[in-house]
């Protein structure tokens, strides 16, 4: 029975191993601008970014999907920084950001790769022209609040992105881990006790350099993040295994181990698959 219980184990991580492989699991940078007060004519907002290269700075035009979508006129309203070397980052040339100029609802999102260092400009159809301070993206996802009257801004604070990203992994881990609990039949009062102890102490480490790398530093992090997690992991496996070993009881102490072992296995394989989403809604609920 207990080789059974390994077998069906094992197939269920080798299984999830070409998932992890092939996933698109990129998370991606975001500004988001709730713009209050909006103009109730019509107006584009884009965000302006300093461009430091001279052959840039020669050719301050629109690219021609935005010539194609949008009124001429006002595109070249957004130009209006340019010889300052500020170019609106949607409109340039060589755009490599995502979004759109105009929204229903006052809400702007710049993604894939939005500037680090901008500021919101808004032009309207009657020739008004509005920008803002110059802002610095110090977060991976960033939200603000723009008042148009005055174009001063409010930012999402930093720190409440921090509890939702313990829960985020700290629910689906405990999950996980419990349901290889009981295919290893150890369920009992003694045990979950131990074993909650034992996630919840190693959740919040982990956690702990998840969000100072990733929440702050976004992709590059990210990926560098999965090379230094694995040894965390790795080290989570081997102390779980032991404290469960000596904790645990109903069983031989090297089946506790086993299960350590292959409980974090499975849940570290299951956190690189749903890292993304996890990601996406932490910063969803806490605004960023």
């Amino acid at each position: 029975m207990k080789k059974l219980r390994f077998i069906i184990i094992n197939i269920f991580i080798f299984c999830m191993l070409p998932v992890v492989a092939h996933a698109d699991m990129a998370p991606k940078p975001q500004i988001t601008i709730k713009l209050e007060n909006a103009p109730e004519c019509v107006y584009y907002m884009d965000l302006l970014s300093p461009v430091y290269e001279s052959w840039l700075l020669q050719n301050p035009t629109p690219n021609d999907e935005m010539a194609s979508k949008y009124d001429n006129h006002m595109l070249q309203q957004l130009f209006t920084m340019a010889d300052e070397g500020w170019f609106p980052v949607l409109t340039e040339q060589y755009s490599l950001t995502w979004g759109e100029l105009t929204s229903d609802n006052g809400v702007h999102t710049f993604s894939y790769l939005p500037p680090s260092k901008f500021k919101i400009i808004v032009v309207t159809d009657s020739g008004d022209i509005s920008i803002s301070e110059t802002i610095d993206r110090k977060t991976f996802r960033t939200t603000l609040t723009v008042d148009y009257n005055t174009m001063k801004y409010t930012r999402q604070p930093v720190w409440q992105v921090y509890p939702v990203q313990f829960l985020s992994s700290f629910i689906p881990t405990i999950i996980i881990e419990y349901l290889v609990l009981l295919a290893f039949r150890l369920k009992n009062k003694n045990n979950i006790k131990y074993f909650l102890i034992a996630n919840t102490t190693t959740q919040l480490a982990l956690n702990i350099v998840i969000s100072t790398m990733m929440i702050k530093d976004g992709w590059g992090a990210f990926l560098f993040g999965w090379l230094l997690l694995l040894a965390p992991e790795a080290l989570i496996a081997i102390v779980e295994g032991f404290a469960y070993s000596k904790k645990f009881t109903d069983c031989e102490a090297d089946w506790r181990y086993k299960y350590g072992i292959r409980a974090n296995i499975v849940s570290a394989l299951s956190t690189l698959i749903f890292l993304q989403p996890m990601l996406d809604n932490m910063a969803r609920i806490a605004g960023f």
